[in-house]
């Protein structure tokens, strides 16, 4: 899909129903290591300052198949060993969302985006982070005390 269909078609009807219907969501985020760095990314839709990979939980899927398949169609990476971080509330854009994050630790620094949902991606050295959506600045405070 083109990242114009994102941004311009499925996004804006996605904030529609949320704004109605006011869903209870699950979701899921990945805090990518590789050696002193971390892999973000910026959407083609919605606000577009650099974030983690993530997603929604599909209904009857776990949050660790959840989780992997969001890295995978995001950034292709497939990794088998994560680590459940924790779970906060997240009440942004008319929806009360349950997201679960987790740390992987990755050999290499290969990505392959999806160029529909991802706009570009880069790998950051932890000490010299740039600007972050508020969820993310606080995953990254909270992985400081943990890494």
């Amino acid at each position: 899909m083109k990242p114009y269909i994102y941004r311009f078609i499925l996004y804006p009807a996605r904030q529609i129903y949320r704004f109605l219907f006011q869903p209870k969501t699950r979701g899921v985020k990945a805090i990518i290591i590789y050696k002193n760095q971390i892999l973000l990314i910026k959407n083609t839709y919605g606000d577009r300052r650099w974030n983690v990979p993530g997603g929604g939980v599909n209904k009857d899927e776990s949050l660790e198949d959840a989780i992997r398949r969001e890295v995978y169609e995001e950034v292709g990476i497939k990794e088998e060993k994560i680590t459940p971080i924790g779970t906060f509330q997240n009440i942004h854009e008319y929806k009360y969302d349950t997201v679960t994050v987790y740390k992987m630790n990755v050999q290499n620094k290969t990505v392959t985006i999806d160029d529909s949902e991802i706009e570009s991606y880069q790998w950051f050295d932890l000490s010299k982070l740039p600007a972050q959506q508020t969820c993310t600045k606080t995953l990254l405070n909270i992985l400081k005390y943990l890494h």
